[in-house]
């Protein structure tokens, strides 16, 4: 069983039980399309059950969320900023400050798209690839550590149930 693949089980099961703060316990962010928001106050007070005293990135905070931008340019190379922030469930607006950032740290390029002059393209440099290549052994040493306690007949048996939970993997 690959671990990798058995954290991506555990992470969207996270998700889909309401984790609080749409959060995943690995830290990661929702996927497209789910909602991430911080479960209601006792008081009902307005911004409760809202982003929460985390901000806009949750308990991960925006250190996370650019490894997590690095990671998913990583595995698209050119995606339209529309697209990056759609999938990553945040604000254009909040997107923008951050590629801005990472532009600044010349970890990412933005250009517009040549066929779609209102569209603009991100892509990683060098260094930006380096980091993300960074982030996911950093992933998979935890991952790893976390399931050490499982024989490989286990982690077969956790993915087999996980899957049959989960069912069909939404295609985006």
């Amino acid at each position: 069983m690959d671990t990798m693949e058995l954290i991506r089980l555990l992470r969207r099961a996270a998700r889909r039980s309401g984790h609080p703060g749409g959060m995943d316990p690995m830290g990661e962010p929702p996927e497209a399309g789910e909602e991430r928001r911080c479960p209601p106050g006792p008081h009902g007070m307005p911004g409760e059950g809202g982003p929460g005293p985390h901000g806009p990135f949750g308990p991960g905070g925006p250190h996370r969320e650019r490894e997590r931008v690095l990671s998913l340019l990583d595995e698209t190379e050119g995606i339209s900023q529309q697209k990056l922030a759609l999938i990553l469930g945040i604000r254009p607006q909040s997107l923008s400050e951050l590629l801005g950032k990472l532009e600044r740290d010349a970890l990412l390029t933005r250009t517009k798209n040549p066929e779609d002059r209102r569209e603009t393209l991100v892509s990683l440099t060098p260094e930006g690839r380096e980091r993300a290549a960074a982030y996911e052994a950093e992933r998979s040493r935890a991952g790893e550590s976390f399931l050490a306690p499982l024989t490989e007949e286990e982690r077969e048996s956790l993915a087999a149930l996980l899957r049959k939970l989960l069912g069909p993997e939404e295609i985006f």
